[in-house]
């Protein structure tokens, strides 16, 4: 089965969601105090934002490893319902019949299953 995200990707992807965690938390102190008073008694921007400055450079480079944002989706050449356009064709072209001709898969298929039927009853005629 395919995955959208492999195993080897999924450190980056939990960093990227403990980065978006901190970032929020920041976000929730840095609205309670804006500014603070610097060491010399000047107003001074909030230690808060000035790391979320940086876990918004984290963010961003891992975010773009994922197609999160619309300019990465398009580096990525992703586009919104572009995966399931694909595979509704894809669907489609497996579903197309050839001809008439039934699909011998089928037939090997409800072949084993009559096998297995009889087999289960008794004996090749279903006797016991």
């Amino acid at each position: 089965m395919s995955r959208l995200v492999q195993d080897v990707d999924l450190p980056d992807l939990e960093r990227w969601f403990t980065l978006l965690d901190e970032w929020r938390r920041l976000l929730r102190a840095h609205r309670s105090g804006r500014f603070v008073e610097g060491s010399a008694g000047q107003v001074a921007i909030s230690p808060a934002a000035r790391h979320m400055a940086v876990l918004e450079s984290g963010l961003d480079r891992i975010g773009r490893k994922f197609g999160i944002g619309p300019m990465s989706r398009a580096r990525l050449g992703l586009t919104v319902g572009a995966l399931h356009r694909t595979l509704d064709e894809l669907n489609a072209e497996a579903t197309v019949s050839v001809g008439d001709e039934p699909d011998p898969r089928e037939e090997a298929i409800a072949h084993e299953v009559e096998r297995e039927q009889r087999r289960q009853k008794g004996g090749p005629d279903g006797q016991r």
